[in-house]
């Protein structure tokens, strides 16, 4: 009696589908990392302006005194 493991192959298990399967997780990763980026980005810089802050002409968000931005 043949198995369905013999009788299909490697089934998801060949490395043609496991390297689909990683191309594709690093890039949802990637894509949702920087549409997350953009958002908080934008969220930050309504914030300040409706602080009073100086926007992007003074380049907010730009530290000059050497300290970083938290």
């Amino acid at each position: 009696m043949e198995t369905n493991r013999s009788r299909f192959g490697k089934g998801l298990n060949n490395p043609r589908y496991i390297f689909y399967g990683w191309t594709a997780l690093v890039f949802v990763a990637g894509l949702g990392y920087f549409t997350v980026k953009k958002q908080n980005t934008q969220k930050k810089r309504d914030f300040f302006l409706s602080r009073g802050g100086a926007g992007e002409e003074a380049g907010a968000g730009v530290p000059t005194n050497g300290s970083s931005v938290v």
